[in-house]
C-alpha cells in the first residue's frame, strides 16, 4: 500500500544528511531580492521532511571581514 502512494506522489528519499551547507529560500519582498539568502546554514538536525539548520559563520583574513580570528596577534 505505502509503495503504491509513494509511487503515486513521486516521493524521493531525502538527500540532505547532518553537516550538510545550505542555501534558505527566503519570500519576494520585491524585484531586488535574490531567492536564496546568501549565507551559508549547515544542517544540525533532520526528523522526517523537518531540517534544522544553523548559521555557518566564516571568518575572512583581510581588512574588512569583520571578525578577528582567535590565536593571532
Amino acid at each position: 500500500m505505502k509503495e503504491y502512494a509513494d509511487k503515486r506522489r513521486n516521493a524521493r528519499e531525502n538527500l540532505i544528511v547532518v553537516g550538510d551547507q545550505v542555501l534558505l529560500k527566503q519570500s519576494k519582498a520585491d524585484v531586488l531580492t535574490p531567492a536564496f539568502d546568501p549565507r551559508l546554514f549547515s544542517v544540525i538536525g533532520v526528523k522526517g521532511s523537518m531540517i534544522t539548520v544553523k548559521r555557518v559563520r566564516r571568518c575572512g583574513f583581510g581588512p574588512r571581514s569583520g571578525c578577528i580570528p582567535r590565536g593571532r596577534n
